[in-house]
């Protein structure tokens, strides 16, 4: 259980989360654009569902690059 909050954390700061949607406990729904000047998208990231259900997240999309490596012994 603890991994998966662990998993949510990075994800949201460094792998490309740019825009979140939360569902308060109201059901009020917030948008929260990425800056990290801001304290709310700050709190946000890295809330682990303490202030919402996460119900969607806008992403950057990164070009898919491919490694080759040839060892010879």
């Amino acid at each position: 259980m603890h991994t998966r909050f662990f998993f949510w954390f990075v994800y949201l700061q460094w792998l490309g989360a740019l825009a979140l949607d939360i569902i308060d406990g109201v059901g009020n729904i917030r948008h929260i654009e990425r800056d990290d000047s801001n304290d709310e998208w700050l709190a946000a990231s890295t809330s682990l569902g303490l202030l919402g259900i996460i119900a969607r997240i806008k992403l950057k999309i990164y070009p898919d690059a491919k490694v080759y490596a040839k060892q010879d012994m």
